[in-house]
Formats: structure tokens, sequence, C-alpha cells
């Protein structure tokens, strides 16, 4: 039996993956906007293994999805999915009687027929438990940024904007090297926690660099680079690009913008820095068809 990929990303991003068929699905949407899937194929495979950027039609790609899984799952031993950026990742927590967003996800997605969900840098690690049977890989990109920023840029300081980006990659960097901010949400303010002394770094000639796993709005990253009251070489990294505000891409102070593209739709600007998934996506697709 052969195995096979479906994908939303460009077909040039698995070029050169043996063993493994590339198919093409179209979906019909309907004038009341239904969807459905033109997937017709009496073969069974071995491997089907799915690769979806989930971008700003978040619920209607997301039933793309599960329309594939339902078809695929009948004709596979085994149904991957890659999910870059896990889509409600942000909405973990059980707050004035609201549901978990990202628990009900994850379970609908091991309720349809999916073995293994990979995705990159999940927001809160807790997600891992929240499925019984569907196993969760968890794959952090963060090392690749880091190696960058070593070869790439010297005399550097990494901000943490908050306690939990903090907590996710305080092992990949040296202690005297960092500084965390504490954010809170209710108020404006932002107070930073003691690592250092902040006049110490910004009175050096120094390259700032801040780091989140998901850039949003930006307003986090913007209010962090007015409190440094000073010029510096301020640079932002981040995996994920959600931007819903192109504020960020627009602020004179900052340098550069770096991030992967887990979501493929963002502006286009000398500004902005790409990494790449091509590589990743095929060393992790021939670790799957072992």
């Amino acid at each position: 039996m052969e195995n096979v990929l479906i994908s939303n990303y460009n077909k040039n991003f698995f070029k050169n993956i043996k063993n493994i068929k590339k198919i093409k699905v179209n979906f019909k949407t309907f004038k009341d906007k239904e969807i459905e899937i033109n997937y017709i194929n009496r073969k069974n495979y071995k491997n089907s293994i799915i690769v979806f950027s989930i971008n700003r039609n978040i619920e209607k790609t997301i039933f793309k999805i599960f329309l594939l899984i339902e078809i695929l799952k009948k004709k596979s031993k085994k149904v991957i999915l890659i999910l870059p950026y896990l889509r409600y990742s942000r909405q973990d927590k059980f707050e004035n009687q609201k549901s978990s967003s990202l628990k009900l996800f994850v379970k609908i997605l091991e309720m349809v027929g999916v073995n293994t969900l990979i995705t990159f840098d999940i927001h809160s690690i807790q997600t891992i438990g929240f499925s019984e049977k569907m196993i969760i890989e968890n794959i952090s990109l963060f090392p690749i940024i880091i190696k960058y920023i070593k070869k790439k840029i010297k005399n550097f300081y990494i901000i943490f904007p908050d306690i939990g980006s903090y907590n996710r990659y305080k092992n990949f960097v040296k202690k005297d090297r960092y500084l965390v901010i504490n954010k809170s949400r209710l108020g404006k303010k932002i107070n930073l926690i003691k690592q250092q002394d902040l006049s110490k770094i910004i009175n050096k000639k120094i390259n700032l660099i801040i780091f989140d796993d998901i850039i949003d709005s930006g307003n986090t990253i913007i209010k962090i680079i007015k409190t440094m009251r000073k010029k510096l070489n301020i640079y932002v990294f981040s995996i994920h690009p959600v931007l819903s505000s192109f504020k960020l891409l627009k602020y004179k102070f900052v340098k550069k913008i770096y991030f992967f593209n887990t979501i493929k739709k963002y502006i286009q600007t000398k500004k902005i820095k790409v990494f790449s998934l091509k590589k990743i996506f095929k060393k992790i697709i021939k670790k799957c068809l072992i």
C-alpha cells in the first residue's frame, strides 16, 4: 500500500519526498456556503498525511480538514494531521463558565479519526493531555531561531513578553542574556520582573531581541519598545504570524521581524524575513513513513 499526502501548502514544499503520493483535492462551495469535497479514489493507503495551514477563514478551513479526515480514515491504516499553528491554542482555560475551545477542538480531531496530531510550539503545553487516544507531538522551532540569532546578531539580549513565553523557552538561552516582562491583561501598565536591571542594558550598545511565540495585534511588543526610552537596534522574532493588526510592521523602531510560515497569509514587506518550513516538513514526513 502507498502513502498519500494532501496539503494546502504549495506543492514545491514537498518536492523530492520519496514513497508518498501527492494528491490534490477540490472542494465545492454551494451558494448557501456549505462545502462538499470532490474526492473519488478506491485505493487504500498505509499512511494518509494532511498538512494544512489554517489562515483567516478559520472555521471553513477546519471543516475542510474534518471532511478530509472522514474520507481518509476509511481508506488508511493511519491518519497523520500536521497543523503548523494549532488554532484555539490560546483558549485553553475554563473561566467564568466558558468552555475550552482548544480542548473541544482536540477532542473533535480525535473523534473524527486522527491518529497523530503534529504541531509547532503549542501555546499551552497542557494541550497534550486533552487527548486520550490521539498522539499529540509538539515540535519547537525556537532552537532554529536561537541558532540564527547567534550566527547573525552580535551582543544581544532577549526579552520575553510574559511568564508563559519565558517558561517555554528558558532552557534555550543563557541566564544573563534575557529579561522577562510581567504582562497583565487587566491593566495597560507593563511591569518588569527584575532578572536584570533594565537601565544597565539600554545604556549599552546592544541588539535587543523581543521574542513571542505568537504575534497577533503586536500591542504588547509595542508597549515593551516604548519602555526602552532609547533608540536601540530592535528585532522581533516569533513562530506564528497571526497578525490581526499590522501596526507592528509599520513601527519605525523595529529593524526587522522574523517568523515562520506556519500561517500562510501575511503582508509582504522588506521588514519581514520568513523562515521556511520546507525542510522541516520533509524531515517530519520522512519520519512518519518509517
